[in-house]
């Protein structure tokens, strides 16, 4: 039996001070992850594709961290087997 894939994005976001800590953020949906983040960060949130050979990786950038020319964090997409996706993890443990 092949399993059915589903795309899923994950959003790291990186805090340098006081201590060092990284948040990550996981969502089926792209605009619900920009919306929550930007949410999440007072708003102001700008979302850039990053300019690397690597695919499908945008950059967060806000303007409390350097005016907003550095990087805050990076938003990734990938495929995951669809019974082990956010969605079907949330209704497995809701229904326990």
């Amino acid at each position: 039996m092949n399993p059915t894939f589903v795309k899923q994005f994950r959003c790291t976001l990186v805090v340098k001070t006081p201590k060092p800590r990284t948040c990550e953020l996981i969502s089926t949906d792209l605009n619900t992850l920009k919306d929550d983040i930007n949410k999440l960060l007072g708003g102001g949130t700008k979302f850039e594709p990053a300019h690397t050979t690597t695919p499908n990786i945008t950059v967060i950038y806000h303007p409390t961290l350097n005016s907003g020319e550095t990087p805050l964090g990076w938003i990734t997409s990938y495929d995951v087997p669809e019974q082990m996706s956010v969605g079907a993890i949330v209704e497995q443990t809701l229904a326990a």
